[in-house]
């Protein structure tokens, strides 16, 4: 029976172990799948830079000798490295996660996974296109990134309630949503901004700016809770709002399309595929004009309905994550001949 590992950095809360850790559920057979991560679940600050973990990470795996080994982030990709010299062996897959490089040593660790793997996966077609323009000749593959189905919720009517949910990193630029929300709570006094998820390094400067534009009574910072917790919560709301500098498939925008919010976001990444402005969305071109787009909207109950309705059906033909990795796996280990760029979401 043919064995494939998933190596994720860590067990945590977003995307990119959301989408590995459905694989736990699904039927893989005959394949014997697997989802590692380098770090233990209880990690200090300094764990993460502690080379122990990424050769023994490295050591177990050119031992087990899986026949496909999945690397997904920068982390992952360095301990890949070390497995290829360990163990010639293992057929290694680059998976990206994201449109731009977080730091240098990540450009530097996935441009060399990049040209030593046997194919290289991406979560959308904006992560493959930006994030490696000058791509080794070698398959590429997009994976469809619908981790699951997620039922509407009953909420159909615009309230004036918002929703995030993240790491709350640069990346995110939650700042930016807070000066929108700002805006809108002028107009609105009963609006509230509900923010789920981990602090990535920006809590502290986001609870400072919440106060200095006096909403904090508006907003609520959940800290990190569960998918389950997120979507009850979530269910509260009306819009979501994410003002990301850069994304690659942002999947908890197509969560809350799924549950029926209206996204109010940046078309950034592969979200300016997806989320059509008038359509499913309100796109963000200024602070300014997103609270006056959303303020108006909230006016129209019909049309925010529309929206909404196409919020929630540009994803119900979409295969799953589950699927669209069996499927690509299936091909690997055939060895089938296939080259090129090819997207299976």
């Amino acid at each position: 029976m043919p064995k494939v590992v998933h190596l994720i950095p860590f067990h945590d809360i977003g995307g990119v172990e959301v989408a590995a850790n459905s694989m736990r559920e699904a039927d893989c057979s005959p394949i014997r799948f697997e989802v590692m991560s380098i770090f233990p679940e209880t990690r200090g600050r300094l764990t993460v830079f502690n080379p122990w973990h990424f050769l023994r990470a490295a050591r177990r795996l050119a031992m087990d000798s899986p026949d496909v080994l999945i690397l997904s982030l920068w982390r992952s990709a360095l301990t890949g490295l070390l497995v290829r010299l360990l163990n010639r062996r293992v057929r290694i897959v680059l998976f990206l996660h994201n449109s731009r490089d977080a730091h240098v040593l990540d450009r530097w660790v996935t441009g060399w996974a990049a040209r030593r793997c046997e194919e290289i996966w991406a979560d959308s077609r904006a992560t493959a296109t930006l994030r490696l323009p000058s791509p080794p000749q070698k398959p590429i593959r997009v994976i469809s990134f619908l981790v699951d189905r997620v039922a509407p919720a009953t909420t159909a009517e615009p309230r004036p309630v918002f929703a995030f949910w993240g790491r709350l990193s640069p990346q995110k630029d939650v700042a930016s949503a807070l000066r929108i929300f700002a805006r809108i709570l002028a107009a609105r006094p009963d609006a509230r901004f509900l923010i789920i998820g981990p602090d990535g390094g920006e809590l502290g400067r986001l609870r400072d700016l919440a106060k200095r534009l006096e909403i904090t009574s508006a907003v609520t910072f959940t800290g990190p809770m569960t998918r389950e917790q997120i979507f009850a919560t979530a269910a509260q709301a009306s819009f979501y709002l994410g003002t990301s500098c850069y994304e690659g498939m942002a999947i908890s925008v197509v969560e809350a399309m799924q549950l029926g919010l209206v996204p109010l976001v940046r078309a950034v990444g592969e979200i300016a595929r997806y989320c059509v402005a008038d359509e499913n969305a309100l796109l963000i071109v200024s602070e300014k004009q997103a609270a006056r787009d959303v303020l108006t909207l909230m006016e129209d109950e019909s049309r925010y309905g529309e929206l909404r309705q196409g919020a929630i059906t540009a994803w119900l033909k979409r295969p799953l994550y589950s699927e669209s990795v069996a499927g690509e796996l299936a091909r690997l280990l055939r060895g089938s001949p296939e080259t090129g760029t090819r997207e299976v979401n």
